[in-house]
């Protein structure tokens, strides 16, 4: 999918329209993953982002093989999903995000996006060789994305 912001909302708009027509019993993980998503866009409070965190976790018990999915739900602990909720301990959700930037890893060794994320989790810990590391790795493959450099 294009990542450079051009394609993805008007296939989320339609992909929005077309979830609900899904039985709750037949939806796979890869429906899950696109409902988890849309909800996490839209939270407003840390009720409705916990919600989207969930359906995102429940696609990747459907299928741990969904490298959106896992990259997805890390960065909503290690960022958006926190912004929702004051005064808690971020560890837990911290240690989660980087869990699931290392399996996505696993996934996609190659992905600039999942480097892009683990060295924002290692940066959030403090690792800053270690965040380096995997930012100069994200634009070492793909060193002409613009929206990449912005992330990083």
């Amino acid at each position: 999918m294009c990542s450079d912001g051009r394609v993805e909302p008007s296939i989320e708009r339609d992909i929005e329209k077309w979830l609900p027509t899904i039985q709750a019993e037949s939806r796979s993980g890869v429906d899950l993953y696109w409902r988890g998503r849309i909800e996490a866009r839209h939270a407003k409070t840390y009720r409705e982002a916990s919600e989207a965190a969930a359906l995102l976790e429940d696609a990747i018990r459907q299928n741990s093989r969904l490298p959106n999915a896992v990259l997805h739900l890390a960065r909503l602990y290690n960022t958006d999903f926190m912004h929702t909720l004051a005064g808690h301990d971020a560890r837990p959700l911290r240690e989660r995000a980087l869990f699931l930037s290392r399996a996505a890893n696993e996934l996609d060794p190659n992905s600039a996006h999942v480097h892009t994320l683990l060295g924002w989790c290692h940066l959030r810990r403090g690792a800053w060789d270690l965040s380096r590391k995997h930012f100069d790795r994200a634009v070492d493959l793909n060193p002409f994305n613009a929206d990449r450099f912005v992330e990083i």
